[in-house]
């Protein structure tokens, strides 16, 4: 019984080993795709990060320089020998071509008159000049006449103050004498006018500010610095003959303007205290910003001396300009030589009190030893 069981169960085993060998092991079935073969494109797409660029730039160069007008191809078209690439703004060219026949015209225009000969318009034109170049050498006459006359009289002004100094010495020394002489007590006489002097101070540093402001005015009506306007009928003969006196008649006006803020400031500062040594310094501000404004009146009326006149500004013109710098100049010679008399003034009362001092410590020894 057994061995019949055995005996069908081995083919059964068998049956199903072949069934599941080719439901699960056997390979698939092969599929092939045809195409009818032709000629055509093969693409591929290649993606990647980066910049484009050109394997070879070409930097193109004008003969010209000039501003671009036109550019006749966009960039990625393609260009090719000969083609026009962008074109240059031709109007100034066509100025400069036009300039080129105006001045062709011209020249041809004067080798015409030479042929011809002179004409009657020509000729009147040319004794215009020959009167106005007369009026000019009578008028440069002139003006050297009038600068010896002013040389001189400055001369005479400057050794008349001198003689005035001189004599104000001499008094100032007989009066010291004659105090000693008389017994006096020149130490309180010396410090009565010491302090008057330096009471007087006040008014002479207000003359000079008033003086010097005047005179900064006066040169700019010349220069034209502050007011650019004032020159308008002369600015193109100004100064021709005199460049070097009228650069530095610019520099003295700076200058000039600084130092009288200068002294503005330091007026205001000790206006209040007013003390002995400041009214000193004072003093020798004030004469030092009017030294520079001299010396800015003096470049000033150098530059007047050195301007042409025309039509528009006449000789009287000129005249007028140089009347009213050496007004100015007058008032500052006055000026200064009242702060350089005060400021020697205080100096020899100072003296005076040391000198009363010594003199009567002389005394009081001598007495003693008697």
């Amino acid at each position: 019984m057994k061995y019949i069981k055995a005996k069908f169960l081995i083919p059964l085993i068998l049956i199903a080993g072949i069934v599941i060998y080719f439901g699960f092991f056997q390979d698939e079935e092969e599929e092939y795709i045809t195409e009818v073969a032709a000629i055509g494109n093969v693409e591929q797409i290649v993606s990647v990060n980066g910049a484009v660029k050109s394997p070879s730039i070409i930097e193109l160069r004008f003969q010209q320089s000039g501003k671009i007008e036109d550019i006749y191809f966009d960039i990625g078209d393609n260009i090719f020998e000969g083609d026009k690439i962008a074109a240059l703004e031709a109007k100034l060219l066509e100025i400069d071509v036009e300039r080129a026949k105006a001045g062709l015209a011209i020249v041809e225009a004067e080798l015409n008159l030479q042929y011809a000969g002179p004409s009657n318009e020509e000729i009147r034109v040319s004794n215009a000049q020959i009167q106005e170049a007369l009026i000019n050498l009578k008028n440069a006459e002139e003006k050297y006449s009038d600068t010896l006359l002013s040389n001189t009289e400055k001369l005479k002004k400057a050794e008349l103050e001198l003689s005035n100094a001189e004599i104000a010495l001499d008094k100032a020394e007989d009066d010291y004498e004659a105090y000693l002489a008389s017994g006096v007590n020149t130490e309180e006489i010396a410090q009565t006018d010491l302090e008057s002097a330096y009471d007087d101070s006040e008014a002479v540093v207000n003359d000079s500010i008033d003086t010097i402001k005047d005179s900064i005015s006066a040169a700019d009506s010349v220069l034209a610095i502050d007011d650019t306007s004032a020159d308008d009928e002369f600015q193109d003969f100004k100064g021709v003959k005199a460049v070097t006196e009228l650069n530095k008649a610019k520099v003295d006006y700076k200058q000039t303007k600084e130092e009288l803020k200068n002294l503005e400031d330091y007026y205001d500062l000790v206006i209040s205290t007013w003390t002995n040594d400041e009214v000193e310094q004072l003093l020798d501000i004030a004469k030092k910003s009017l030294t520079q404004t001299r010396d800015l009146l003096a470049n000033t009326y150098a530059v007047l001396e050195g301007t042409l006149t025309d039509y528009n500004f006449t000789k009287a013109d000129l005249d007028a300009l140089k009347s009213s710098i050496s007004t100015e100049q007058n008032y500052v010679t006055d000026n200064l030589s009242a702060v350089e008399n005060l400021i020697q003034t205080i100096l020899g009362y100072k003296l005076g009190i040391t000198s009363a001092e010594l003199s009567s410590g002389i005394n009081i020894v001598s007495a003693e030893a008697a």
